[in-house]
C-alpha cells in the first residue's frame, strides 16, 4: 500500500506540472505568486533530510560496497549542500547562487548515474575491501563539498560566468544543463526500477521514484519565476523526492540490520 500511495503522489505531481505548464503557455493566471520563505523550507525538506540519507548510505556502503548506496549518499550530499549555498548566500550575486545550485544538481546527477552504472553491469560491490571502502568515503564526501565550494567561489570571483548578460544565452545554457540532468536521472531511475523488478530490493524502488521526482523538480522550477506556481510545484516534487530517498535510506538501514543479525548467527 505505501508503494501504491507513493506512485499515486508521483503521478499527481507530474500531471499537475503538465497542467501548470499548459496554463502558462496559454497565459492563464500566470501572475500567481506564493511568497513563502524558500530558503528555510528548502533547508528543512532537502538539506536536513539529506543527513540521515548520507549517514545510512555511507554506513551500508562501507559494509557492503553497494553501488546503490554509493550513488545515493554522494548525490544527496551534493544536492543538499548546493541548496544550502543557494539559499543562504543571499548577499552574493545571482551568478554565484545559480552556479552553486546548478553545479550541485549536475554533480548529483552524475553520481546517481555512476552508482546506477555499476548496478546495470550487475556489480554487487564497487570495492571488495572494507579498508578501501572506508578510504573511499574519507575522500569521496569531502571531495564533493570541495568541488561545489570551489565552483561557487570561482563564480563569486567572476572567473566562471554562468549567468551572462545575454538573457538568451543564459536560458540556453541552463536549459542544456537541466535537460542533461533530466535525461541522466530518468535513465538512472529506469535502471533502478528494473533492478527492483528483478531483485525486489525496496531501496531501488524508492530510489527510482525519488530520481523521477528530482528530475521533474529541476524542470518545473526552471519554467517560471521563483514564487510562481510551477516553481513551487517543482520544489514540492523535490521535497517528495527527498522523502522517497529517505525511504530508500531506511530500506538500506533495515538491510544493514538484517545483515548484521545474519552475521552474528553465523558466528555462533
Amino acid at each position: 500500500m505505501p508503494k501504491l500511495i507513493a506512485i499515486g503522489i508521483l503521478t499527481i505531481i507530474i500531471i499537475t506540472g503538465l497542467i501548470f505548464v499548459g496554463l502558462d503557455v496559454l497565459d492563464i493566471a500566470e501572475d500567481f505568486r506564493l511568497d513563502w520563505p524558500i530558503s528555510a523550507i528548502n533547508t528543512v525538506f532537502i538539506s536536513v533530510l539529506a543527513l540521515p540519507v548520507v549517514y545510512y548510505a555511507a554506513r551500508y556502503y562501507r559494509r557492503s560496497g553497494s553501488p546503490l548506496a554509493f550513488g545515493l549518499g554522494g548525490a544527496v550530499l551534493a544536492f543538499g549542500f548546493s541548496i544550502l549555498l543557494y539559499g543562504w548566500l543571499s548577499n552574493t550575486d545571482l551568478n554565484t547562487r545559480i552556479t552553486a545550485y546548478d553545479s550541485g544538481v549536475f554533480i548529483a546527477a552524475l553520481i546517481h548515474a555512476i552508482g546506477a552504472g555499476y548496478v546495470f553491469l550487475n556489480r554487487e560491490s564497487i570495492s571488495s575491501s572494507q579498508t578501501s571502502r572506508k578510504l573511499t568515503l574519507i575522500i569521496y564526501y569531502p571531495l564533493i563539498l570541495v568541488v561545489i565550494s570551489l565552483v561557487t567561489w570561482l563564480a563569486h570571483k567572476d572567473i566562471i560566468t554562468y549567468i551572462t548578460t545575454s538573457l538568451g544565452t543564459h536560458l540556453a545554457t541552463r536549459d542544456i544543463v537541466q535537460g542533461v540532468v533530466f535525461i541522466i536521472c530518468i535513465a538512472t531511475a529506469s535502471i533502478y526500477l528494473r533492478h527492483y523488478i528483478k531483485a525486489r530490493v525496496d531501496s531501488a524502488f524508492w530510489y527510482s521514484l525519488g530520481l523521477v521526482l528530482f528530475a521533474a523538480g529541476v524542470i518545473f522550477i526552471s519554467r517560471g519565476p521563483l514564487e510562481s506556481r510551477i516553481a513551487w510545484l517543482g520544489r514540492a516534487s523535490q521535497y517528495a523526492g527527498s522523502l522517497y530517498m529517505l525511504m530508500a535510506a531506511f530500506s538500506i538501514y533495515r538491510q544493514t540490520g538484517k545483515a548484521i543479525k545474519k552475521q552474528h548467527k553465523s558466528e555462533r
